[in-house]
C-alpha cells in the first residue's frame, strides 16, 4: 500500500465514523421535505416522479444518506495509546454531537481516519453544522472540506477506502474491506440500511454500539494498512468510564448536600456501587475525602462504609490474579490460605472480586478458571 501510510504515527490518529438516519420517521406528504424528496429521486431522462407510496418508501430506505433529508444521532471517536484503543460514542442532539467532536478534533491536533469520510462524513457533517446554525469557525481548517480539492486533505484525513481501492472505479464498504483481511465485522447485529429503523424503534443506544463498532473496525484495519495486524490487543470504551464517574458524583453530591453519612446513605452508596459495578476502593476514598471538613461525620459511619464495601480485607494477594489475568492452582491455594480463616463478609468480597477479576479478563467460562472459581467458593 502507500508508503506514506506506513509512516503514520499511530498515537496521533483520531479514527471516527458517524451514524445518520432520515429526519422525520414518517415523510408527510404535504411537507416541502416530500416535495424535495419526490423531485430528487425522479426519472431523470422522463422526469417522471414516483407515486407517493413509492416516494415514502424510498425516503424510509435511503433519506439517511442525503444531507438535505438526515440527521446525525452518533459520532463515535477513537485513539490509540501503546496496544490499546480508547473509543467513545458522542450522542445527544445533533447540534450537541458535531460541538463536541469539532471540539474532540480541535483539542486532539491529530489527524482524522475514516472509511469513505471524505465523500459522506466529513461533508455531512458540515452541511449539518450549517443546519444547526453553528458557527463554521469550530471546525478545524486541516478537516475543512469546502472550497478544496480531495487531493489537499491527504495529509490530515487519512481515507482508507481511497487507500483501499486506489484508482479502482467502484467504491468497496467498510464492510468488505474487513472481509478481505478477515477483521471482524461491524455488521454483526445491523447493517447500515437498517440504522433508521432501529433508532426510531428502540432510541440510540444499538446504533451508538454500531458506531462504536465500526471505529474498532477501521482502526484495526488501519493497523493492517500499516502491517501491524494484531497491533492492537485491548479495547477499552471510555464512554462507559464518563458514564461510571458522572454516576459517582450524582450519589456525592447526595450525600454531601446533606452533610453526613448515615447508615440509610451507607447502604444506598454500597448497592449502588456494586450494582454500576463502580471501584469500591475509589468511591471510599472520594466520599472520605469529600466529607473530611464535615463536622456531621461519626468515624463508625467511615468504618461501616468501608466494612461494607468490603475494604477491609487485604486484596494483595487477589491482585496477582489481575496481574496474571487467570485463576490458577497457585494463585487458588494462596487465596485459601490467606481467607480461610477471615469473616463470611471478607471471604465473600473476595470471591466477588475474583470473579469480577475474571469476568473483567473473559476467563470467566474457560474451564480451568471456572473449576477453580467453583474450587474457591466450595472452600473458602
Amino acid at each position: 500500500m502507500n508508503k506514506n501510510i506506513r509512516n503514520l504515527n499511530l498515537e496521533e490518529i483520531l479514527f471516527f465514523d458517524i451514524e445518520t438516519v432520515r429526519r422525520n420517521k414518517v415523510l408527510d406528504v404535504n411537507s416541502k421535505e416530500f416535495e424535495l424528496y419526490s423531485w430528487s429521486i425522479r426519472d431523470k431522462t422522463l422526469g417522471y416522479v414516483p407515486p407517493f407510496n413509492e416516494v415514502v418508501k424510498h425516503y424510509e430506505n435511503n433519506g439517511a444518506l442525503k444531507p438535505e433529508f438526515n440527521k446525525i444521532v452518533v459520532i463515535s471517536v477513537g485513539y490509540i495509546k501503546d496496544n490499546t484503543l480508547y473509543y467513545k460514542a458522542i450522542t445527544g442532539t445533533q447540534k450537541e454531537i458535531i460541538t463536541e467532536f469539532y471540539k474532540v478534533v480541535t483539542s486532539t491536533g491529530f489527524s482524522v481516519c475514516g472509511h469513505n469520510i471524505k465523500g459522506f462524513d466529513i461533508p455531512i457533517t458540515r452541511i449539518k453544522a450549517f443546519e444547526e446554525g453553528l458557527d463554521l469557525s469550530i471546525i478545524p481548517d486541516r478537516i475543512m472540506d469546502s472550497g478544496k480539492k480531495p487531493w489537499d486533505l491527504d495529509k490530515s484525513i487519512i481515507d482508507t477506502m481511497d487507500i483501499i481501492k486506489g484508482t479502482y472505479f467502484y467504491s468497496m464498504s467498510l464492510d468488505a474491506a474487513c472481509m478481505l483481511k478477515g477483521i471482524e465485522s461491524s455488521k454483526d447485529d445491523i447493517s447500515g440500511a437498517y440504522v433508521s429503523q432501529v433508532y426510531y424503534q428502540e432510541g440510540v443506544d444499538r446504533i451508538a454500539t454500531y458506531c462504536n463498532k465500526d471505529v474498532i473496525a477501521t482502526a484495526r484495519l488501519f493497523c493492517s494498512l500499516q502491517g501491524k495486524d494484531d497491533f492492537i490487543s485491548e479495547f477499552i470504551d471510555k464512554g462507559l468510564e464518563v458514564l461510571k464517574e458522572k454516576q459517582v458524583v450524582s450519589v456525592l453530591d447526595h450525600i454531601i448536600s446533606s452533610g453526613e453519612l448515615s447508615s440509610k446513605n451507607v447502604k444506598g452508596l454500597v448497592n449502588f456501587t456494586i450494582e454500576n459495578k463502580l471501584d469500591k476502593k475509589e468511591v471510599f476514598l472520594i466520599v472520605k475525602a469529600a466529607l473530611s471538613n464535615s463536622g456531621k461525620v461519626l468515624e463508625e459511619d467511615i468504618a461501616e462504609l468501608e466494612s461494607e464495601l468490603g475494604l477491609k480485607v487485604d486484596y494483595s494477594l487477589i491482585e496477582c490474579v489481575a496481574k496474571k489475568g487467570n485463576l490458577g492452582k497457585v494463585e487458588l491455594d494462596k487465596l485459601l490460605k490467606k481467607y480461610g480463616k477471615s469473616s463470611k463478609k471478607d471471604k465473600k468480597a473476595v470471591i466477588d472480586l475474583v470473579e469480577q477479576y475474571l469476568t473483567t479478563f473473559g476467563k470467566i467460562n474457560q474451564s480451568r478458571a471456572a473449576n477453580s472459581l467453583k474450587m474457591l467458593k466450595e472452600k473458602l
